[in-house]
C-alpha cells in the first residue's frame, strides 16, 4: 500500500495546552478535509519545537479519544547556544474515526515556561507501517543532528538512507533566536506540493523564540537522501538549530510465510488459484481480538 498525504497542520503557543481539534487541524490549518475524512490507522507525525534558554525536554502529547498514546521517535534534540532550542518527534495512529467537529484529536503539552515559544508541525499520512516506524526509530530510521554554538537558527537535516521501496523521509528542523526569523522555505529535495512542508514561525509570545520546520519526500527512489539547510532562518550569532531526518515506511499489503529450502527458512508470497492464475494475498493472523496482517 503505498503512502499518501492526507493533510498538515502548524500550531504555537508558550505554556499553555494546545488542544487539536479535527476541524482546527483542516480549517484553521488552511487545508480541505479529505473526502473520506480520517480513517482507522492513519498515521500522526508530531514536530514540536522549543525556544528556552537552558535544556528543555518537550513532553509526550497527549492522546485522545481517537488516537492511540503518542510515542516519541526521537530524544531532545538539544541545539546550545545563547538562545537554545529543542526539537522533538512523536508519533500516533488513528485509533477510531472522529467527527469533524471531535473536540480534541490530541492535546499538546506546554513548555511550562512564558518565556519558552513552542512551534508544531504536524502531518497525517495514510498506508503508513506504524509498528515498523516505531520499531526502527530504536534504530536507523531517525537521524539527529544539533552542533554546539551554530551562530544560526538554520536547520540542516542529516542524511538517512531508507532500506524499503515506497518509503516517504521526512526532514524537520527547528531554530531558536532572540528575535523574529526570516520563514524557513522548502529546500531542494523535498516535496513542493503545497501543505507537504509547513513552517511555524513563533515570534509573539515568550521572549525565547522558536521557528519548527518540517517537510516530507515523497520520491525517494535509491541510496541516502541528505536534505539541505532549509533557507531562512537567523544568523544572529546567538541563534541555535536542532533537526532530525525520519524515514516513514509504507504497509506492505500482503503477507509472507516463511518455507524450508533445504538449508534455511526462506520468506514465499502467499499465493491463492483465483481460477486462471496465482496471485498474492495477505495473510492474516488473529491476535486474540482481531484479525491483522501479519
Amino acid at each position: 500500500m503505498a503512502i499518501s498525504f492526507l493533510v498538515s497542520g502548524e500550531f504555537s503557543g508558550t505554556n499553555a495546552n494546545i488542544n487539536v481539534a479535527v476541524n482546527q487541524h483542516f480549517t484553521t490549518a488552511g487545508v480541505a478535509l479529505p473526502a473520506a475524512g480520517l480513517q482507522v490507522g492513519d498515521t500522526i507525525i508530531v514536530s514540536l519545537g522549543r525556544g528556552s534558554i537552558g535544556a528543555t525536554t518537550p513532553s509526550v502529547p497527549t492522546a485522545g479519544v481517537d488516537t492511540s498514546a503518542f510515542t516519541a521517535l526521537t530524544a531532545a534534540i538539544f541545539g546550545d547556544d545563547s538562545f537554545d532550542v529543542t526539537l522533538r518527534l512523536f508519533a500516533a495512529k488513528v485509533t477510531s474515526i472522529p467527527a469533524l467537529n471531535s473536540t480534541t484529536l490530541y492535546t499538546i503539552n506546554g513548555s511550562g515556561n512564558t518565556a519558552n515559544n513552542q512551534a508544531i508541525i504536524t502531518h497525517i499520512l495514510r498506508g503508513v507501517d506504524f509498528d515498523n516506524l516505531i520499531a526502527l526509530t530504536g534504530g536507523a530510521s531517525v537521524t539527529t543532528a544539533a552542533p554546539a554554538n551554530p551562530n544560526t537558527s538554520v536547520p540542516n537535516p542529516p542524511s538517512n538512507t531508507p532500506t524499503v521501496a515506497g518509503s516517504f523521509i521526512l526532514c524537520a528542523g527547528a531554530g531558536g533566536s532572540s528575535a523574529a526569523q526570516n520563514a524557513h522555505t522548502v529546500p531542494t529535495g523535498l516535496s513542493a506540493t503545497t501543505n507537504h512542508f509547513r513552517a511555524m514561525n513563533n515570534t509573539s509570545s515568550g521572549t525565547n523564540r522558536v521557528q519548527t520546520s518540517a517537510g516530507i519526500k515523497t520520491d525517494w527512489a535509491s541510496g541516502a537522501f541528505d536534505c539541505p539547510a532549509f533557507p531562512g532562518g537567523s544568523s544572529a550569532a546567538t541563534s541555535s538549530w536542532a533537526a532530525a531526518t525520519l524515514v516513514i515506511p509504507p504497509l506492505v499489503i500482503g503477507g509472507k510465510m516463511k518455507v524450508w529450502s533445504g538449508s534455511a527458512w526462506v520468506e514465499k508470497p502467499v499465493k491463492v488459484w483465483t481460477g486462471s492464475a496465482w496471485v498474492e494475498k495477505p495473510l492474516k493472523v488473529w491476535n486474540g481480538s482481531a484479525w491483522v496482517l501479519s
